[in-house]
């Protein structure tokens, strides 16, 4: 059996490195990045949804999506943690607005059609989905993005 000639090569070992790796097409670079950070994701997605087998739905769909921008050269550009569990977040959110009855609203006020549409119309302009830039976007997160506790835990090596 022949080797996968990114499987030959020393992985690299921060996630700016394997996110360089995976634009690149290195298989085992995203193989690494998921090993690394699927638990924390894995705990999110239990958080958000109560059912085991929907909280692996939601990762699974999340790591696509993830792949997808990362390839296409989107995405962070080192610290995938943060940028992964706000897409996990948000993907979960998407899940949550589809299965609101019609002419319900969503948490931001939006009528589900116009999100509906706007989605639409967002599928046949990109090939893939965009996960967006979560510290910028999020307003969950918009707020943590200057504190003193987001620029500590940014200083951190990754594991």
């Amino acid at each position: 059996m022949r080797m996968d000639e990114s499987s030959s090569r020393a992985l690299p070992r921060d996630d700016a490195q394997l996110i360089s790796a995976i634009a690149t097409g290195d298989a085992a670079a995203y193989a690494r990045l998921h090993e690394r950070h699927v638990a924390a994701a894995r705990r999110l997605a239990c958080l958000l949804t109560p059912d085991s087998g929907r909280a692996e739905e939601l990762i699974s769909l999340t790591f696509t999506r993830l792949h997808q921008v990362l390839r296409r050269g989107g995405g962070p550009r080192a610290a995938l943690r943060p940028y992964l569990l706000t897409a996990v977040r948000r993907v979960a959110r998407e899940r949550q607005d589809r299965q609101r009855p019609d002419g319900q609203r969503r948490p931001d006020g939006q009528p589900r059609e116009v999100v509906a549409r706007t989605e639409a119309t967002a599928a046949t302009e990109a090939p893939a989905p965009d996960l967006g830039d979560p510290l910028a976007v999020d307003p969950d997160a918009a707020d943590l993005a200057e504190s003193r506790l987001a620029r500590a835990f940014s200083s951190l090596p990754e594991p």
